[in-house]
């Protein structure tokens, strides 16, 4: 399916707008509902979500947690079987940019992981980036995780990215970001 960035907190309110939204575009969506990092100080977190399944129990969604959020490996267990149970998916973002500690790779697998714009931009022109991303790469996938290439901007970005197999990407190169009526209606 499509996969689509809803930059909102998942609380009731903001998330039902986007899902709600989402409901007019064609086939299948995949929404991707990023979280503030105070998000997994507070309580409420997974009620919150456990709501937005009962409203939309065939939607389907993955939570973004940014990396330097993800401080707590037996914190990201417990967020990774709640959302196993919920049928909700995990992606880290900005892999790359801060601690990018391995050990919540382990801990609290996500099923998807999106590399910091830091080490995509100008990747075409960067080898020893080249090298190190593509290293890991083939990890994430070896762990069975997605990898999300961030701030793709040019022809050459997209295709070093693939050629090192990088599974999605998201950034000007593919699209700019805008309100769901631009994407067309289903048919």
């Amino acid at each position: 399916g499509d996969h689509r960035d809803l930059h909102s907190f998942p609380t009731r309110r903001s998330s039902d707008r986007g899902i709600q939204a989402s409901q007019a575009l064609p086939g299948p969506v995949h929404l991707f509902v990023n979280t503030h990092p105070r998000e997994l100080e507070r309580p409420g977190l997974i009620n919150s979500l456990q709501m937005l399944r009962q409203y939309y129990p065939q939607q389907q969604l993955t939570l973004e947690i940014h990396e330097s959020a993800v401080a707590d490996p037996g914190q990201m267990a417990a967020i990774r079987q709640a959302l196993n149970e919920l049928k909700i998916g995990l992606a880290y973002d900005d892999f790359g940019a801060g601690q990018s500690r391995l050990n919540e790779l382990v801990e609290g697998c996500p099923d998807y992981l999106k590399f910091d714009i830091s080490l995509v931009r100008g990747i075409d022109s960067s080898p020893q980036r080249q090298q190190v991303l593509a290293s890991l790469v083939r990890m994430v996938h070896d762990l069975g995780i997605h990898s999300v290439a961030e701030g793709v901007e040019t022809v050459a970005e997209s295709d070093t990215c693939q050629k090192m197999g990088i599974e999605l990407a998201q950034g000007f190169f593919h699209g700019r970001p805008a309100p769901v009526s631009k994407f067309g209606a289903k048919s």
